[in-house]
């Protein structure tokens, strides 16, 4: 039962789950914000039920990730640039539209370009609201009208416009991936993201809401709702993508032990080494942003779960009074990085990632190792990851920390075999070098990198 008017809060008002999607859409290009974040702000602050807010979802998720195709398409319906001729209000309107006339089958023509008209015009006017009306009668009447009506020009092009890629990024896939797999890799990131639960409580109702994986961790729902919903509510459980979940495991038994983890920006991974360390041992938490620490430190004591922070930069400067005479048998760096293992789950990352941006996030992660490692206790373990692919932030990352420091030693594909537990199911992620991979194409989760770095005794 929908509450009353006088239940309502005075910031929850009623909207479409089109209306909702135009309006996340357009901070999310003008703002540059994060889509997930965004998203979920505004449909907290709307009445919308379950059904309204897949819509919702599917919508943002979905322009974003085509966006290229259907600016394609929106380029020959108005014979000019999308980019130059419409104001990012009507450009994520006809987004946003074209998205649901050409890629959701189900959803009625006339719905579709009636709401976004009504929006335009309650937005813009009613000269603006008749142009987007005959856009997109335009678009109905062409359906079969789609982005290649000339040659690409190159093979980067061609593969960014079938994949909805820049020419950038589509290039860096093709040569670093080859052709073959960049293609599966292409088709998978426009797949819509799965959703995981990490379980904090062993519960038969719960696992039974999904398709178990992963010992029992491991959650993949179809849909957020009924006991997996509650135990989100009561802290039963997290959100958390299998990669995520993986790299942490990746760190072993953590019982008892001193641990440090370094950029514990939201807290989510932090939150999952506290339980690995099962009320035992001593947490530490640092990041940049003390209003990042801020919200870890929520979501930890919202689990019952406390630990010191302390907010620096971890890549410059001197360490702070806290942590200059501290020393932890385990320092974990999931490190800033270029964020392409998230493609799928943020698909804006794709026009905002720069190739040219990459050496230095590595310089960066680089920086931030060096300093981490100075705080690893003799024999103590120190844990490197990466949301990423891109050999630069990933393997030649640990080479060139390696061959700067002699005192540390990657594990061999044994040795974290032996530490994980020789049945461990984790096994299957870990390459020849001992090193955690996790591909999105492969694995139906994030792609995540990590390795294990031994200080020696």
């Amino acid at each position: 039962m929908k509450p009353s008017h006088r239940q309502q809060s005075s910031s929850t008002t009623f909207a479409s789950a089109r209306d909702v999607a135009v309006r996340v859409l357009l901070r999310v290009e003008t703002q540059e914000a994060y889509s997930n974040i965004v998203l979920d702000a505004e449909m907290s602050r709307q009445l919308m039920d379950e059904r309204d807010k897949r819509l919702c979802t599917r919508i943002v998720y979905g322009t974003l990730a085509m966006q290229r195709p259907i600016d394609a398409q929106l380029a020959l319906l108005i014979e000019a640039d999308p980019a130059t001729r419409l104001d990012p209000m009507m450009r994520a309107s006809l987004r946003s539209a074209l998205y649901q006339l050409r890629y959701l089958d189900k959803t009625p023509a006339h719905a579709v370009v009636d709401e976004v008209v009504e929006l335009v015009k309650r937005e813009r006017g009613a000269r603006p609201a008749g142009y987007a009306n005959a856009i997109l009668r335009k678009a109905v009447r062409r359906a079969g009208v789609l982005e290649g009506e000339r040659a690409a020009a190159s093979e980067a092009e061609a593969f960014g416009m079938r994949y909805s890629l820049p020419d950038e990024l589509a290039q860096r896939a093709i040569e670093v991936l080859g052709a073959e797999r960049a293609a599966r890799w292409g088709e998978a990131i426009n797949l819509p993201a799965p959703l995981y639960l990490r379980l904090r409580v062993q519960d038969e109702e719960l696992r039974a809401a999904g398709e178990l994986r992963l010992h029992d961790s491991a959650l993949r729902l179809e849909r957020f709702e009924g006991r997996a919903k509650r135990a989100l509510q009561e802290g039963e459980a997290v959100v958390q993508d299998l990669g995520s979940q993986l790299a942490v495991r990746f760190a072993g038994g953590l019982e008892g032990l001193r641990v440090w983890d370094v950029c514990a920006g939201q807290g989510v991974k932090s939150l999952h080494l506290a339980d690995r360390m099962g009320g035992s041992g001593e947490l530490w938490l640092s990041d940049l942003h003390e209003s990042k620490l801020r919200r870890a430190r929520s979501l930890l004591q919202r689990c019952g779960v406390t630990a010191q922070s302390v907010a620096f930069d971890a890549a410059k400067g001197p360490l702070p009074a806290e942590l200059e005479s501290e020393r932890f048998e385990v320092v974990f760096v999931d490190a800033p990085c270029s964020a392409l293992g998230l493609l799928r789950r943020h698909p804006e990352l794709r026009w905002r990632h720069r190739s040219a941006q990459i050496p230095t996030l590595a310089k960066l992660q680089g920086e931030i190792l060096a300093r981490a490692s100075a705080l690893v206790a003799a024999g103590g373990l120190l844990l490197y990851a990466v949301c990423t692919d891109s050999p630069e932030e990933c393997v030649q990352q640990v080479e060139a920390f390696l061959a700067a420091h002699s005192e540390f030693a990657l594990e061999s594909r044994q040795q974290v075999l032996a530490a994980l537990g020789e049945q461990s199911e984790d096994a299957a992620y870990v390459d020849e070098r001992g090193c955690l991979r996790t591909f999105i194409d492969r694995d139906d989760c994030d792609a995540f990198f990590a390795a294990r770095l031994r200080r020696r005794v």
